[in-house]
């Protein structure tokens, strides 16, 4: 191979030690050898952080941070702030790579013609078992495409899995903080990029065994942060359409709005979100309430602009049900799949 960049491969790592040496050893058994592998262990109470300086004792490609617990934001920026390669990779530290997933990569790039290359993935269960998510996808190097999939979601807009030129994440950070972070800066990456190159070919593994990730969302409180996030994502997308695609701004702010009325609704009785949060979902629904929108998410931002607080109430309810049930299902598969 002629062309050989560095490839630096940006790790958080937090409470997945079941996993760890997996996600790791997946690198160090690439068939692609100049890459640097940054772990960001992210304040995590279990092992993960001597098993990373285990590693890096063995490989000096291995490079290791220590922080307190910030959050995936802030671990994938400390990774952003000190990697020297000419492409970035992020990967998640319950998932793992095919071993020529970076060969593949950089080989897809055409000798670095490309500025993003996002190649498929597929779905690790409990059981063993796999489920290819991209075979429906098409073969691709049109911009404005790939652009428009990434901007209505219609193509995944997680951060990992995709080989990003440096300068991409000049002056660009994921918002720390906040769920839903990947989506937040999807379409600014996407579209400050030059040019993009989209195969179906699955080179990542998503791991669905972690009973961490299960836990997520297991409450309304997880519930309001989660819909809260795509909100911001959903309304950033929509900043990102006025700008460079006109045509699809209305579509990414009736996601918006949805998200918003859910978060609103939910977030009724508990008041988990700080009030300038809250006030926030109010105004944007005050300020689009004659957006047309499907029957159910009307209903409910009528009942916000009305404030009919007795019913709003008793939606907040139904959701936390809702919720709660939802959860207790996916865990019961889980289980089920072990």
């Amino acid at each position: 191979m002629g062309y050989a960049p560095l490839v630096s491969v940006i790790v958080p790592v937090y409470k997945t030690e079941k996993f760890i040496h997996r996600c790791i050893d997946s690198v160090l058994n690439q068939t692609y050898s100049n890459w640097e592998m940054i772990l960001v262990d992210d304040g995590s109470p279990d092992a993960c952080g001597q098993i990373c300086d285990s590693y890096a004792e063995k490989d000096g490609r291995i490079h290791v941070i220590h922080q307190e617990n910030q959050g995936l934001s802030a671990a994938r920026n400390a990774g952003i702030k000190i990697c020297k390669g000419e492409w970035i990779y992020f990967l998640d530290s319950d998932d793992f790579i095919v071993e020529d997933a970076l060969e593949k990569m950089i080989f897809f790039s055409k000798s670095g013609t490309y500025d993003i290359i996002m190649a498929g993935f597929s779905i690790i269960y409990a059981d063993g078992s796999e489920d290819c998510r991209s075979s429906g996808w098409k073969e691709t190097d049109d911009l404005s495409e790939i652009r428009r999939g990434i901007l209505l979601d219609e193509l995944p807009n997680f951060a990992h899995g995709k080989l990003y030129k440096r300068y991409l994440w000049n002056d660009l950070i994921f918002p720390a903080g906040r769920l839903v972070e990947d989506m937040y800066v999807s379409a600014t990456v996407f579209f400050k990029a030059g040019s993009a190159y989209l195969t179906p070919v699955s080179l990542y593994r998503y791991s669905y065994e972690n009973e961490n990730s299960l836990m997520r969302g297991k409450n309304i409180k997880d519930f309001i942060q989660l819909k809260y996030g795509r909100f911001l994502a959903w309304r950033e997308h929509e900043r990102i359409a006025d700008l460079h695609a006109l045509s699809d701004k209305k579509v990414c702010c009736i996601q918006a709005l949805k998200c918003a009325v859910k978060t609103f609704v939910a977030d009724f009785n508990t008041r988990e979100l700080p009030d300038l949060d809250y006030r926030e979902l109010e105004s944007y629904i005050f300020m689009h309430r004659d957006v047309s929108l499907p029957f159910l998410f009307s209903f409910q931002r009528y009942l916000i602009v009305s404030e009919c607080t007795i019913l709003l109430q008793l939606c907040g309810y139904v959701r936390k049900m809702a919720v709660s049930l939802q959860y207790k299902m996916r865990q019961w598969k889980f289980m089920a799949a072990r």
